[in-house]
């Protein structure tokens, strides 16, 4: 089994520079990130895409990018509770799934309470 560790973590005001990541001399397997604008431009800089989501590095590694799952999460249970979402001719709302989300909320808890 190869094992994985995350080597950095970065705390930015401005976006990254991308050919800072290209040359970092580390051997880098992915890059995870929220949707904030400075972490958008550096991918696009890296000419990563939803299509293609991967770059090649100068020594010829393969590194791929993805956006943070709890951030599309939060994202997702955000633009519900603002929105509906239209899907063909369905409506996903959030009046309709919120009482699941509380029914489950509940049993969550419950099963916690019992371990």
């Amino acid at each position: 089994m190869r094992w994985k560790q995350p080597v950095g973590h970065f705390f930015t005001g401005t976006s990254v520079n991308a050919d800072v990541l290209k040359s970092i001399g580390l051997r880098v397997a992915a890059i995870v990130c929220d949707e904030e604008i400075c972490h958008r431009i550096c991918l696009q800089g890296l000419e990563a895409t939803a299509a293609r989501p991967k770059f090649t590095t100068e020594n010829g590694n393969d590194v791929y990018t993805m956006y943070d799952p709890p951030h599309l999460i939060k994202n997702l249970r955000n633009n519900m509770l603002r929105y509906d979402i239209l899907i063909g001719n369905d409506v996903v709302s959030f009046d309709i799934t919120f009482p699941h989300y509380l029914i489950m909320n509940r049993l969550a808890f419950c099963v916690l309470c019992l371990n």
